[in-house]
């Protein structure tokens, strides 16, 4: 007897609603039931679009006994109010980064979650790039020796009219900028490939967009062990050398006494080519089989709750040593 599809509803079917619904339909073991979003007309035109029930009201999806799970895909601040719903209406929820605009509410996420049994998984995609994942094994298997410098840097060019209007504007709304937006993908990927540091500093600016945060990012973090990593964020300009990784994911680097690992339009140790790089869309599709994995209780996700907290925590304590002007102990 075939094993009954996951139904998956979306709340909320903005731009990143496109990548998770491309996965659904790659994988034979979900179905997308039921999408909403604010924007009505938009709504019944995916809904047509995509052959699933428009739902004009959160509650309504959720209420729907043919979902098994809600990906939540809303605005930054309605994250945690959205999985709360989704959880308290017994649905396993994959939730959008950053899961929440405190540290305080990702924990209780995940005591939530554990009290309704059920799965509530960050969805860190650029981590289920295989490359990141082979370059977790170089470092763990001691390839590159003592590890003394890591560093992540991502920059791309967002038009004015994108966020002219939008909620991104607002700080109440974004919890800050580019560092805890897009900046999030950046501090899960440190947090799993080199750990937590012990300190933080950073320097942001508003450089282009019409915004109340900040649209470009750098942030500088120190190890117990003395080991340094930088994260570099923007959304004022492309990147355009040699080495960009065409958007599927930010240039990282890892510098150890023996070696060097690289991600870029590939996986490098030293000079040599040692992996693939896919696409940043694939990506999403390797989130998704871990999800329904973690659901069918076969998988661990390689980031959770957990690491979402710590991340969010990065991030929150770098916007508090910006506004100190001293590095920030952890």
């Amino acid at each position: 007897m075939a094993k009954r599809q996951i139904g998956i509803g979306l709340v909320g079917a903005g731009g990143i609603s496109r990548d998770h619904h491309a996965a659904i339909l790659s994988n034979k073991n979900v179905k997308l039931v039921g999408i909403t979003r604010r924007n009505k007309s938009q709504l019944k035109k995916m809904a047509r679009k995509w052959h699933v029930t428009p739902f004009d009201k959160v509650e309504d999806l959720l209420a729907d006994e043919r979902i098994d799970a809600a990906f939540v895909l809303t605005p930054s601040w309605l994250h945690y109010k959205h999985s709360v719903m989704a959880l308290d209406a017994g649905k396993h929820v994959l939730v959008e980064k950053p899961v929440a605009l405190s540290t305080g509410e990702i924990s209780s996420l995940k005591k939530l979650a554990r009290r309704k049994r059920r799965v509530c998984m960050p969805a860190h995609n650029e981590i289920y790039n295989p490359a990141f994942i082979q370059a977790r094994k170089i470092i763990e298997r001691g390839q590159l020796g003592k590890i003394m410098v890591g560093e992540i840097f991502s920059s791309f060019a967002v038009p004015r009219q994108v966020f002219r209007g939008q909620w991104r504007q607002k700080l109440k709304y974004s919890g800050g900028g580019t560092l805890i937006d897009s900046g999030m993908h950046l501090f899960y990927e440190l947090i799993y490939l080199l750990g937590i540091p012990k300190s933080i500093a950073a320097l942001t600016a508003r450089r282009y967009h019409d915004l109340e945060s900040e649209d470009v990012a750098q942030v500088s973090m120190q190890y117990r062990d003395g080991t340094i990593a930088t994260i570099f964020q923007s959304w004022v300009c492309d990147d355009r050398s040699p080495y960009a990784a065409a958007k599927a994911a930010p240039l990282v680097r890892v510098l150890g006494t023996k070696g060097t690992v690289t991600i870029s339009d590939a996986l490098y140790l030293n000079k040599r080519k040692v992996g693939e790089i896919v696409p940043r869309h694939k990506t999403f599709h390797s989130l998704l089989v871990c999800f329904v994995g973690n659901v069918q209780g076969k998988v661990k996700p390689l980031s959770d709750l957990d690491d979402a907290r710590d991340a969010l925590h990065l991030a929150l304590s770098a916007y508090k040593a910006r506004d100190k002007g001293r590095k920030v102990f952890l």
